[in-house]
């Protein structure tokens, strides 16, 4: 379940990453993309990220192992599912992978953060490892900070190949501000920008066909929670931004985006009048007006994700939680119409 507001402040997982986080237990399936995977129940396995891969198939990332120890994990599966490599990258303390992106040659970038459990207060350090299309380690790379940085996705610019990472890091000014940072082919900072209000933790990032870049997250400035959007040109410059207030409770997931022709879509969960989790989408127009919020009823717990679905006219939404009836805990999708209504 969820995390509760007063460990945010100890751990870099925020609700919304943690809604991302799909971990396998042994025995119990994970039902994606049409196929079915088992974990070996060894271990605490989990997938933060999951990539089509241009030559078919999926690319997870996440971690492998027990809480404060684990390491970070790469998997590659055709698709029908059916494993074809496995890579676990050992290394004392705390690690996870959050974010990765392929290459056009092939070759994986996976993004995640670090850190020494000897101490708690150690801060968490961006990474990343370079991985060929066997899965073969090539290169590994960590950013040394002071104060701690958490990245949270990443995006192919297919324009340049530049790599885009979003998440927060900690401020000297405020609690979290959010972040963009622009690395190279090379795997090098070209440029950064960080923004927010109070406590702006920034939890996905997508391009539409202009070249203009859309990033989203959640603020918590003075106990209050917000949806936040972020605009930015194909130059990495900030166009403009919008916010959209959830007064119920100072809790909020923000876990996925995608968009059609007209709108751009966020999964978004909230806490209700019951302090019981409700997901929903949050809508706005490509200008970023219009802002709208639909939710689910109540036992639906919380929304992971989703896209257009351009045969239907509509856009198909995934989560997980438990079954209002039956109290199972498993993966449901719903529709919504581009006029914004469920359809079932």
């Amino acid at each position: 379940m969820p995390l509760s507001p007063a460990l945010l402040n100890i751990l870099p997982v925020c609700l919304s990453t943690f809604c991302l986080c799909l971990t396998l237990l042994h025995g119990n399936p994970l039902h994606a993309q049409g196929f079915e995977v088992w974990s070996s129940g060894e271990e605490s396995e989990g997938i933060w990220d999951l990539q089509k891969a241009q030559t078919g198939g999926w690319l997870g990332s996440g971690f492998w192992g027990p809480n404060l120890v684990r390491d970070c994990w790469v998997w590659r599966v055709d698709d029908a599912g059916g494993s074809m490599w496995s890579y676990v990258h050992e290394k004392e303390g705390d690690e996870y992978l959050t974010g990765s992106v392929e290459m056009p040659n092939g070759d994986w970038v996976t993004v995640g953060w670090t850190r020494d459990t000897i101490t708690s207060f150690e801060p968490y350090q961006m990474f990343l490892l370079h991985l060929d299309a066997n899965g073969v380690l090539l290169e590994e790379k960590e950013w040394a900070s002071d104060l701690s940085v958490v990245p949270q996705h990443a995006l192919l610019d297919a324009s340049t190949n530049n790599i885009l990472v979003t998440g927060w890091k900690e401020s000297e000014q405020v609690d979290n501000e959010g972040f963009l940072r622009v690395l190279n082919p090379e795997l090098e900072i070209v440029d950064e920008v960080t923004f927010g209000l109070g406590d702006t933790r920034m939890t996905h990032i997508m391009q539409d066909a202009e070249g203009d870049f859309y990033l989203s997250g959640t603020d918590l400035a003075e106990d209050s929670v917000s949806f936040v959007l972020y605009k930015f040109d194909d130059s990495y410059n900030l166009l403009d931004s919008t916010s959209m207030s959830f007064a119920e409770d100072p809790t909020l997931a923000s876990n996925g985006a995608w968009m059609n022709e007209d709108h751009v879509f966020f999964a978004v969960s909230d806490k209700d009048e019951n302090n019981d989790w409700r997901a929903g989408v949050v809508r706005y127009a490509h200008n970023l007006s219009g802002g709208a919020w639909l939710p689910f009823e109540q036992g639906i717990n919380i929304c992971d994700g989703g896209h257009q679905d351009m045969s239907m006219n509509s856009q198909t939404v995934v989560g997980h939680g438990f079954d209002p009836e039956t109290g199972d805990y498993g993966i449901w999708t719903r529709h919504v119409s581009n006029s914004f209504t469920w359809l079932d």
